[in-house]
């Protein structure tokens, strides 16, 4: 989110304030709207899913009440045949024989059952086998069943007589008639006389009677409603059995609880799933439904919520529109005066429109024009006070300068000390006198530009001075590549440097120092790094000289020790502008670095 944000300001940084303005007003408006517009919606859709899901269940259980009472009918209809005397004889019956009391019992229950199935629609067959393996029967059509079945070989009839409970059974086919599926009401037939189970009794039905217990229960246009078993298994062929939606993990995992209601995704489509436990089967009663067809709610609060949001965008915009150049005309017309002021048209004032921050800053503005009248006026007066001023400094200079001694019979004169020093062989103040003499030649010569190899001739004859005058205990270093020997540079580059690297680092060093002088060529400058191992100086220190040595006004009134550094910064700022640069670095106790960048080229 931040990131989002940051980006939005950069991609704003250039917009003008009428655009930031309105994106302001859109945004502070519409976020707010957007999110309480889908808590809303989000609620009111929660809401009303609980009510369908509240309404699909009362359908469900509309199921199981015709499922409830379709047992209860079947359970006295069962009741009626185990409590019968002839069902109680046929217990006692181990084989079929021509006894008066086999035929007898035979008939009679026969007779009953027979009247039972008559009178039940989708009977399919009541059979009663009893513990001996004999089995007596009324079925449809007049079925024959196969003879001597052995109905206890049977994994469903060992479930019916493990159960003992009479309970509705899912449908199976019936292997000892005709292979048909049927539903079964079964369970074991109790003997209270011997107070034990003695027989089983099966109530078949057709499949069909499950489809019908489903009949006439609407879902929506396309829904509709099936009973399965906790395991996952069809109840009855007949109807309508989605195995990709019971396949689903969240559906296997939603039925474990014995109602509620899921959303799932079926088909591509979002679907509502509700689901009912009967408590007199345990099946489960399932209805499916797409949530659209039912959410008919949903659908009108959502249609109303995207008219508001459209109408309340739109009026958004207009106010924000409308709002942002109300509040940005007042500063356009000051940009425009601002650049009357900028033309130089400093008689121009802004308009007072109100006594908020917009009209507090015009009237700062008008202020600042009428100051800047009364600057500028003074400054012309200063300026041509100064220029009169230069003038007479100059004019003082010349007449100082005509007063001093003629500089080449100074120069005369050393060479003449030069030659008293070889003829009294007076080593010391030969060498000296004729440095000083090559370096006054070099200094007096008329022209601003010299090669790198006269500089460096200079920087050699001063570095003889100081060597008699330290005895050596400075030494100096020079690296420089032939080819930029002839490269042209400002007199007097160096050597001030050099002459601040001997009186500011080496001069308080206790024992010997080095300074190294390496000049080589970097993106078309030439650069020249000159490197002493004395005192150094402190972070503050240095920190001051560079600022100061960027803002060249600065350096005669705060750099009276640094005079060297004064002169070179004035001239390389003269000659080569902001292309001529110097730059220092000092560890305090290691040492300083000092370099110059020029361009090549430039002479």
């Amino acid at each position: 989110m931040l990131r989002l944000g940051e980006k939005l300001l950069l991609a704003l940084k250039d917009a003008s304030v009428v655009k930031k303005l309105f994106l302001a007003f859109c945004l502070a408006s519409l976020i707010p709207l957007l999110m309480s517009a889908f808590a809303f919606h989000k609620s009111a859709s929660k809401v009303l899913e609980e009510e369908l899901a509240v309404n699909t269940a009362e359908i469900l259980k509309q199921v199981d009440s015709r499922l409830g009472s379709f047992i209860q009918e079947t359970e006295r209809m069962a009741n009626m045949v185990r409590f019968a005397e002839a069902t109680i004889n046929f217990m006692d019956l181990q084989e079929l024989s021509d006894d008066l009391f086999t035929i007898q019992t035979y008939g009679e229950i026969r007779k009953m059952l027979w009247s039972i199935a008559n009178l039940r629609s989708f009977l399919a067959g009541i059979y009663i086998i009893n513990d001996h393996g004999l089995a007596v029967y009324a079925n449809s059509e007049n079925r024959i069943v196969q003879t001597k079945y052995d109905f206890s070989s049977q994994s469903w009839y060992r479930e019916i007589k493990n159960n003992k409970q009479f309970r509705l059974y899912p449908a199976r086919e019936q292997d000892y008639v005709d292979r048909q599926p049927v539903v079964s009401y079964a369970g074991r037939i109790f003997d209270v006389n011997r107070n034990l189970d003695r027989g089983t009794l099966l109530i078949n039905f057709q499949p069909d009677v499950i489809a019908f217990m489903t009949q006439n229960i609407q879902l929506g246009k396309t829904g509709y409603v099936f009973l399965m078993t906790p395991d996952g298994k069809r109840v009855s062929q007949g109807g309508k059995f989605p195995e990709g939606l019971i396949a689903l993990p969240e559906f296997v995992e939603g039925l474990q609880s014995e109602s509620g209601h899921l959303i799932l995704p079926y088909n591509g489509v979002k679907t509502m799933v509700s689901f009912f436990t009967s408590p007199a089967t345990g099946w489960k009663i399932v209805g499916v439904v797409p949530f659209e067809e039912i959410a008919g709610g949903i659908q009108n609060v959502r249609y109303t919520l995207y008219v508001i949001l459209l109408l309340a965008a739109v009026l958004i915009a207009i106010l924000s529109v409308v709002l942002s150049r109300v509040i940005t005309r007042p500063l356009k017309r000051l940009e425009d005066n601002m650049r009357k002021v900028e033309s130089g048209n400093f008689t121009t004032t802004a308009e007072r429109w109100s006594r908020d921050e917009i009209g507090r800053l015009g009237k700062r503005f008008n202020r600042m024009v009428s100051e800047l009248e009364r600057m500028r006026e003074e400054i012309y007066l200063s300026k041509l006070r100064e220029y009169k001023l230069d003038m007479l400094h100059k004019e003082a200079e010349l007449k100082a300068l005509q007063a001093q001694i003629n500089p080449h019979f100074l120069y005369n004169t050393l060479n003449t000390i030069a030659c008293i020093g070889e003829i009294n062989e007076v080593e010391e103040i030969s060498v000296i006198s004729g440095c000083l003499a090559t370096m006054f030649k070099y200094s007096i010569s008329p022209n601003h530009y010299a090669t790198l190899h006269e500089e460096l001739e200079h920087v050699g004859a001063y570095m003889k001075i100081i060597g008699i005058r330290f005895r050596e205990r400075i030494r100096f270093h020079l690296e420089v590549p032939d080819e930029l020997m002839s490269a042209h540079v400002v007199k007097l580059t160096v050597q001030p440097i050099v002459e601040n690297c001997v009186n500011h680092g080496l001069s308080r060093k206790i024992g010997e120092g080095n300074i190294w002088v390496h000049i080589f060529s970097r993106e078309e400058n030439l650069i020249i790094r000159i490197v002493d191992d004395g005192v150094g100086m402190t972070e503050e220190r240095l920190a001051e000289l560079n600022g100061q040595l960027t803002r060249p006004g600065l350096l005669e009134r705060r750099m009276k020790d640094h005079i060297g550094l004064l002169n070179v910064r004035q001239r390389l700022h003269l000659h080569y502008e902001e292309r001529g640069k110097i730059h220092l670095n000092s560890r305090l106790g290691q040492g300083t670095v000092v370099e110059i960048g020029i361009p090549m080229g430039t002479a």
